[in-house]
């Protein structure tokens, strides 16, 4: 499912999108999870195929990897939230 998908911004950039499945497998976390954060506006979604959410895999594994940063630091997903809108 993995599509690399050109947009048009100041420069050229590729990026590569994935399922929320797709990305839970590859980071070892539930699919509810990663809908969760969604949810909660912690992830952001690049599209949607109707129902599905899809996901931007460099953005998302970056941000995935601060919040454990953060959960490790003792913080609650609210203010792992107001952290990363700083």
């Amino acid at each position: 499912m993995t599509k690399i998908i050109l947009e048009k911004t100041n420069i050229n950039m590729a990026k590569e999108m994935t399922s929320v499945g797709e990305l839970a497998k590859e980071l070892g976390i539930s699919k509810s999870l990663l809908h969760y954060y969604h949810s909660i506006g912690l992830v952001e979604a690049e599209n949607f195929i109707g129902k599905m959410i899809v996901l931007d895999r460099v953005k998302t594994k970056k941000r995935i990897a601060q919040i454990k940063k953060y959960k490790k630091e003792g913080l609650t997903l609210k203010q792992i939230v107001k952290e990363l809108k700083k």
